[in-house]
């Protein structure tokens, strides 16, 4: 019976630290899904400033450097991509972030599934020398 009591102790260690790993696993799927979107709108931040610089390069060498209206559309978009430049760098650091804070949990994860695996072997093999 003592043997019986220490099994149902382990039995339960086992189930709190597995619901533990349970919820660790959910926040990293939420995590997951946080990170995707973040990286979403850093990579359509990007490519539409990819699609300026483009813009602003053809632009570049038709510019009528005499026209002020030219000169001041073609300084508008110099802004606008500087701008938009600027946003690129706050999202990629966002993502970044994003990237370091699930990389945290899920070693988090790793370590709490070590740890249940751990308690399940000790489990299984006091079943096996209590002949059960």
């Amino acid at each position: 019976s003592a043997a019986s009591a220490e099994l149902d102790r382990d039995s339960a260690a086992i189930d709190l630290e597995k619901a533990k790993a349970l919820k660790l696993n959910k926040q990293l799927e939420a995590y997951n899904r946080s990170y995707e979107s973040e990286k979403a709108q850093a990579d359509a931040l990007q490519s539409e400033l990819e699609s300026l610089g483009s813009e602003i390069e053809s632009d570049r060498s038709t510019l009528d450097r005499e026209s002020q209206s030219e000169l001041d559309d073609f300084n508008d978009k110099v802004n606008r991509y500087n701008a938009l430049l600027q946003d690129v760098r706050l999202a990629n650091a966002n993502v970044n972030q994003w990237a370091d804070a699930y990389n945290s949990l899920l070693e988090q994860v790793r370590a709490q599934n070590r740890l249940v695996n751990q308690l399940v072997d000790s489990y299984n093999a006091k079943l096996q020398q209590s002949g059960r």
